[in-house]
């Protein structure tokens, strides 16, 4: 079997290595480049054949791979491969401490050894999402509703720690070149921070919509026909900036038994690791070993590539969920090979109803607009009804300069608004 001939070598190097016969490397090389951002969580290993181990241990995995012909014995060996992995995993300095996840072990590492892709590493991530889904299943309703109540203490108690990851982002955004309404979405501030861990109390307080009857009917013959909901399975959330998404995502796919898979912008990969990590943290102290760490999981890897790999994996992903302008939309539904929920081109309306109440209605277009306008929900065309127009239109205007908003009519409006263009 592959693990025991891998295993196998690993003791003979170290033998080797101990009688003096095989030379321990000098300059051993290291799993993180020096400008990665997980590099301070490296311990460095005590004996640097440590490395070497795994290093002979997934080039020998792979060559097994490559002795074996048809998908099925290629199958049977990767499961092998995958437990042989496993047996080395106590011989080499981990990123994150078991069980987060061997899939983020993998994807840590993978790029630096030789042997494994980031087919490979995605393939891990996903796989282990879908065991993690099974697992969701058995977690009642009040023990998801305080892990996520567990989740929003601990996000609410680590605001230094979050802006500090937060700050290394905003300086690789501007790096970048991002504009300032970018950076805005880019930023965690306190008052972020604090509603983003309102928003997983309130998830928590919704009522549990798994098991639900959404419809019931018996046929003529007798046959009872009933519609329950039930969790999608792994679902992949593609996104841009904001970090708070990662909250966002992963409580609500929680809370509806769904393992989540989460891929940000490259400008947010160290706040969204962190708010990840610390919702897997405060998730395993809620519910100790019943708490599926790879429920939550966040792509480590910036790498575009990342994204076809992970979609083209139908056996283990069920869904995929991007969010983003029109170009990455159409990028991820033509690279994908798992179903795709996607919105249009995201422009955002209000409509004011001939009957509708214009003091509630003056009030939901100034939050809409004024409340975060880099936000990617922020209202754009507002549309009046021709009959309350008259009364509505020169109100709104009068308000929405008050907060400095640029107002641009059409012909039939300008004359009911001063000052707009």
């Amino acid at each position: 079997m592959p693990c025991r001939r891998v295993h196998a070598l690993a003791r003979s190097q170290h033998r080797e290595r101990k009688e003096g016969r095989l030379p321990l490397e000098s300059n051993p090389p290291t799993p993180f480049p020096n400008n990665s951002p997980h590099r301070e969580n490296l311990r460095t290993p005590n004996f640097p054949h440590e490395r070497r181990w795994l290093s002979s241990a997934v080039s020998s995995l792979r060559s097994c791979h490559s002795q074996n012909s048809g998908v099925r014995k290629w199958e049977n060996s990767h499961r092998r491969a995958s437990l042989g992995i496993r047996m080395f995993a106590n011989f080499v300095p981990l990123p994150c401490s078991p069980p987060t996840g061997f899939g983020l072990f993998l994807a840590h590492f993978g790029r630096h050894l030789p042997g494994v892709t980031l087919q490979d590493q995605m393939t891990e991530l996903a796989r282990q999402a879908k065991q993690a889904g099974r697992q969701l299943a058995r977690l009642t309703a009040a023990e998801q509703n305080a892990a996520l109540t567990a989740m929003a203490d601990a996000l609410a108690k680590s605001g230094p720690e979050l802006q500090v990851a937060n700050a290394k982002d905003l300086k690789v955004g501007r790096s970048l070149g991002l504009s300032g309404a970018m950076l805005d979405r880019l930023a965690l501030t306190d008052a972020r921070i604090a509603a983003m861990a309102q928003g997983l109390r309130e998830v928590a307080a919704l009522p549990d919509p798994v098991g639900r009857i959404l419809d019931e009917r018996t046929r003529p013959n007798g046959l009872r026909l009933r519609k329950v909901s039930t969790p999608i399975g792994v679902v992949v959330i593609i996104y841009e900036s904001r970090p708070n998404v990662t909250a966002d995502a992963a409580s609500l796919c929680f809370k509806t038994g769904n393992a989540t898979i989460l891929r940000g912008g490259k400008e947010a990969l160290n706040s969204n690791l962190l708010i990840a990590r610390l919702m897997i943290d405060a998730g395993r102290r809620a519910l100790g070993d019943r708490f599926p760490a790879p429920a939550i999981q966040v792509v480590p890897t910036t790498d575009r590539a990342a994204i076809p790999a992970l979609l083209s994996l139908t056996q283990y992903v069920d869904l995929c969920m991007p969010r983003g302008g029109e170009g990455r939309i159409r990028a991820v539904t033509e690279c994908s090979k798992v179903p795709v929920i996607k919105h249009d081109a995201g422009i955002c309306h209000a409509y004011v109803h001939a009957q509708a109440d214009l003091a509630m209605a003056e009030q939901i277009v100034l939050n809409a607009k004024c409340q975060r306008p880099s936000a990617c929900n922020a209202l754009e065309p507002l549309l009046v009804d021709a009959v309350v127009a008259p009364k509505f239109l020169p109100k709104m205007a009068a308000a929405l300069s008050a907060k400095k908003t640029e107002v641009r009519a059409c012909a039939r409006s300008l004359p009911l608004m001063p000052g707009a263009k």
